[in-house]
């Protein structure tokens, strides 16, 4: 388990995506304790976003014996003084990353003299944007396509219409203002130190910061085979460490992303990476990507030792599932998943096995016995056992895993495309993901990720209109598959049984006790009912 402060650290490194150039061997630190720290745990720790080598913490007045030889400088001031040491100790063509920590109106002309006076040039501005919780979205300044994007296009994660409309009024006035000149808290400016024989007189606009683009943006557009820009943006969530950063390299043409780049600030989430878009090489294969179910598989981002630094894949645009549905439109919702689902299956369903009880079940019945076994009906947990036994075979299917509404969009021609298959089984079971989805669309609806309220919100859907219309497409599904009623009750009892076991290693994970867990304890009340119904 990685340390709070290091875990911290390492959300706090997600400038290193900023940088043009993947790997940097030496690194001059002018700045704070904490964006120093951060420089740091990035080159300590083996991490996939770990561009850095050494990081030395030098004072502003000292003179060191490595000056003109520093690939990176790092500050947190533009004062002169700060500028004239950075760029002493870079080489040529060597990079400095500064944080503008106030709000400056009417300031970018002065700031990029300042840069161009101490012998900086390409001069690349990009504002950080804090959106919901510790989400971030960086955007370069000078991209006017990638500014209309984020704060005109891009989606909002917000449900109620009166939260929407702030979050849209926000994204809008804050394009208004930074097309005035307004510099935002928490501006970075990236540059390049240009040889003395060179102008200093640097071209303004996008001219100015070619040598600038983040690194990421010019190895997936060699991937498209499509020249290099600045239309770009970044989002970063603020979660936890273990959490995926996306890039957008933006189509020209369009206005819209061409591209999604998928970055890990750790090897762990980078194996997560490379295994989706395995998963999303095999879906071709299958033909679903060309029906438009899921993102098309670009390629890999590999540095020279052959390191995986990142994986492309085509963007996705739309609404999440989870902020489109509502008590009017989640039958008709499930319907559409439902369908989508059941292609899914249709397309990649292998034949029936016999070893789904050894192979898929048993393994997911003792982590569940081995975390919650204490915290259950003993006789209803071995009834729902003994119903999982009784499955002889069952057909193979292509499963997602998280098919939760979060991870579908509802594009802008109304079809429904999944992404983040990371962690896709190939021979999956069938209705696995059919049954998570549908019970997440009436969370979504209920709120009941807020409230923790998960059996409540089953009964309430069960029990009513999308009750109904929920075992129609579970017939339909299971009818297209080749499945019996048996098999669908015992994957009803299975599905939540599964969650549960997952979420518990979550919390072990974590050092939090179950008991102490109300979403666990919560999943587990949602087993149970759902057992029951299956045993009925």
């Amino acid at each position: 388990m990685r340390p709070i402060a290091a875990d911290r650290l390492l959300r706090r490194a997600d400038w290193c995506w900023l940088l043009p150039e993947g790997r940097v061997a030496r690194v001059i630190c002018l700045a704070t304790d904490d964006l120093c720290a951060s420089a740091r745990v990035v080159a300590d720790d083996a991490t996939a976003c770990g561009t850095i080598r050494g990081v030395e913490r030098v004072d502003i007045a000292s003179v060191s014996t490595r000056d003109g030889q520093y690939d990176l400088a790092l500050a947190t001031n533009c004062d002169a003084s700060t500028l004239s040491r950075a760029r002493q100790a870079l080489r040529a063509e060597g990079a400095l990353y500064v944080e503008c920590g106030a709000r400056t109106v009417g300031g970018v002309k002065r700031l990029e003299r300042r840069l161009h006076a101490a012998g900086f040039g390409d001069v690349q501005r990009v504002m950080r944007w804090d959106a919901s919780d510790a989400d971030r979205a960086w955007l370069p300044l000078d991209s006017a396509r990638a500014l209309r994007h984020y704060f005109l296009r891009h989606h909002v994660s917000a449900r109620h219409p009166m939260r929407r409309f702030w979050l849209l009024m926000q994204r809008r006035a804050a394009l208004v203002l930074v097309a005035g000149g307004w510099l935002p808290r928490g501006t970075v400016l990236i540059a390049r130190a240009v040889d003395t024989r060179r102008s200093l007189r640097a071209p303004q606009g996008k001219a100015a910061n070619r040598g600038t683009v983040p690194w990421w943006v010019g190895a997936a557009s060699r991937l498209l085979a499509e020249p290099a820009s600045n239309d770009w943006l970044l989002l970063t969530p603020g979660s936890n460490a273990e959490a995926k950063a996306v890039g957008l390299v933006l189509d020209r043409a369009a206005k819209w992303p061409r591209a999604a780049v998928k970055l890990g600030r750790t090897g762990e989430t980078m194996a997560r990476c490379e295994r989706g878009l395995r998963a999303l090489e095999r879906l071709r294969e299958y033909g679903v990507t060309a029906l438009g179910h899921a993102p098309e598989p670009v390629g890999r981002l590999v540095d020279a030792h052959g390191r995986l630094r990142g994986t492309v894949e085509s963007a996705v645009s739309g609404r999440r599932l989870d902020t489109a549905v509502r008590s009017d439109t989640v039958s008709r919702l499930t319907v559409e998943t439902t369908d989508w689902l059941t292609a899914l299956a249709i397309a990649t369903r292998g034949p029936p096995r016999d070893d789904a009880w050894e192979r898929l079940l048993r393994p997911t019945v003792d982590r569940f016995r081995d975390g919650a076994g204490g915290l259950v009906d003993s006789a209803l947990c071995e009834e729902a056992v003994a119903l999982l036994a009784g499955v002889k075979s069952l057909p193979t299917v292509f499963e997602h895993h998280d098919c939760r509404p979060w991870n579908i969009y509802r594009t802008r021609d109304h079809r429904l495309v999944a992404f983040d298959w990371d962690n896709a089984r190939p021979h999956g079971l069938p209705a696995f993901d059919l049954l998570q989805c549908h019970a997440y669309l009436a969370f979504a609806v209920d709120g009941t990720l807020a409230t923790g309220r998960y059996a409540w919100s089953h009964r309430r859907a069960e029990a009513g209109r999308l009750g109904g219309v929920r075992r129609a497409c579970r017939a339909r599904y299971a009818d297209a598959v080749g499945l019996d009623d048996y098999a669908m009750r015992a994957m009803r009892a299975f599905v939540w049984m599964r969650l549960c076991a997952d979420e518990v290693e979550v919390r072990r994970a974590g050092g939090a006790p179950l008991a102490r867990s109300d979403v666990a304890q919560s999943l587990l009340g949602l087993w149970e009912a759902e057992a029951r119904a299956a045993l009925a």
